[in-house]
């Protein structure tokens, strides 16, 4: 983040100010005055003689907590350094002072909340615009309040006039033809809306890919790199602000004719997110996110980890130790919840393993288009058929209650009947975990006819 970046330094120069580590180990500094405006405070915790001596170790851990929780206040990220200095030095010395009686968390937030009310301007309207580079549009598209449209000359000259002569030189360096997007958000700074506004369009990119993967005639992925551009413009009451980046190089593509029919029914069924709040909504976009950002990773190794993390934001939880047996089991179950098929479920437990030798280190490039091919197939059913069963059920509100329904115990036996019918092709391990899970000796039979028809392999 912006803040724990720009005041690293800041924080360095303040702690070795303050801390001298002796060769030998041993904790060591100097005797420091308390800032005059925290004398008072210091009495209060008996420190009457108004100086305070820091020793090394203590100040280190009180400098690497200061800073993490510093570093979570996005809404400080437009202040001068000189501004940061302060605060940054107010809450170590704050919490230093009161950390005998007072969690060190609660200083610092409180200390926070207070500079924030006095120097941070309230929240108001951006407009911020990014060249899209490597796509090309036939109408406007809108996608989760993010608008991409072909750029024109005419264009160029109504946004001229909207928003100023001084936005011509960013939008001369637009060229005709290519896509301009658009956003509007609510920020307190240039920095925090250009931040906030490339999370909204990569977000919207990363769905429009996620839209055409599954188009009848094959979308190679070099073809969905299309990104954000090197210009970023952005608007506040009349005022505009303006950044260069370095471009990343790709292919583009059309999407027009059959293929913009396509990607509009996919965007149709996809954007029912948007009926969901909070935590809940957060996952499913995050899902999208990831199934859309495996096709701008080089390696298949990549690409199948963004697509196992999809997975996970859907069908896993933090207590879940391994992943692989309940994603494949809640599969089954979602699949069953849905009335649909699933795919592959032969090939996720093997694609998991793949995955767990590349996360932890001991293995590399074994990944291949056929395993990330398939995995994509199922990162997207799955996101369709969660969808579905949220519109169906109608009470679902939170991910922890969807996975409690598919943790249905009346669910799981009828997964186990479909593992039993189906032996051979399903991992052992995936059988034990259900079994283990409904308490059921190895060799207990299940009543096959509790299988649905329409789960099909």
């Amino acid at each position: 983040m912006l803040l724990a970046k720009n005041t690293s330094d800041v924080l360095d120069d303040l702690i070795s100010a303050l801390i001298e580590d002796g060769d030998d180990g041993t904790d060591a500094g100097p005797t420091v005055s308390v800032p005059k405006n925290l004398v008072s405070l210091a009495a209060e915790h008996g420190l009457d003689d108004g100086t305070l001596q820091i020793q090394g170790k203590r100040a280190s851990r009180l400098y690497r907590e200061a800073r993490i929780l510093l570093a979570e206040e996005e809404s400080l990220e437009h202040l001068p350094v000189r501004e940061r200095e302060a605060l940054c030095s107010d809450i170590v010395w704050r919490t230093y002072i009161a950390q005998q009686t007072v969690q060190l968390n609660k200083v610092v937030r409180t200390v926070k909340r207070a500079f924030v009310a006095e120097h941070v301007p309230p929240k108001t309207n951006h407009r911020v615009f990014y060249e899209v580079r490597g796509l090309s549009l036939d109408r406007v598209l809108t996608i989760n309040g993010v608008n991409l449209e072909c750029f024109t000359k005419d264009q160029r000259e109504l946004l001229v006039h909207d928003l100023g002569e001084d936005a011509r030189s960013v939008l001369d360096a637009i060229p005709d033809g290519s896509t301009l997007a658009s956003v509007t958000v609510k920020a307190n700074s240039f920095v925090q809306a250009k931040r906030l506004g490339e999370y909204a369009i990569d977000d919207a990119l990363s769905m429009l890919r996620c839209s055409a993967l599954q188009f009848r005639f094959r979308i190679i992925d070099e073809q969905l790199l299309f990104a954000r551009g090197a210009e970023t413009l952005i608007e506040r009451n009349g005022k505009l602000w303006d950044h260069w980046e370095r471009p990343r190089q790709q292919l583009g593509i059309e999407v027009v004719g059959q293929f913009r029919d396509y990607v509009d029914g996919e965007l149709e069924w996809m954007s029912e997110v948007n009926a969901y709040q909070g935590r809940l909504r957060n996952q499913l976009i995050r899902a999208m996110h990831w199934v859309g950002s495996s096709v701008q990773r080089e390696t298949f190794d990549d690409k199948i980890t963004d697509l196992c993390t999809a997975i996970e934001c859907l069908l896993t939880t933090r207590q879940d130790g391994r992943k692989a047996e309940p994603i494949c089991v809640r599969y089954m179950a979602l699949s069953i919840l849905a009335g649909e098929g699933c795919y592959h479920l032969d090939e996720i437990y093997g694609l998991y393993d793949k995955r767990s030798r590349v996360v932890h280190g001991s293995a590399r490039l074994i990944g291949d288009e056929k395993g990330y091919r398939k995995l994509q197939t199922v990162a997207i059913d799955i996101l369709q058929q969660v969808l579905k069963v949220l519109k169906d059920d109608g009470t679902i509100t939170n991910h922890a209650e969807l996975l409690r329904a598919l943790d249905n115990q009346d669910l799981r036996e009828r997964c186990l009947a479909w593992c039993e019918r189906e032996s051979g092709r399903i991992p052992m391990e995936v059988v034990a975990y259900l079994r283990e899970a409904l308490g059921k000796g190895r060799d207990e039979s299940v009543d096959r006819s509790m299988f649905p028809a329409n789960l099909q392999p």
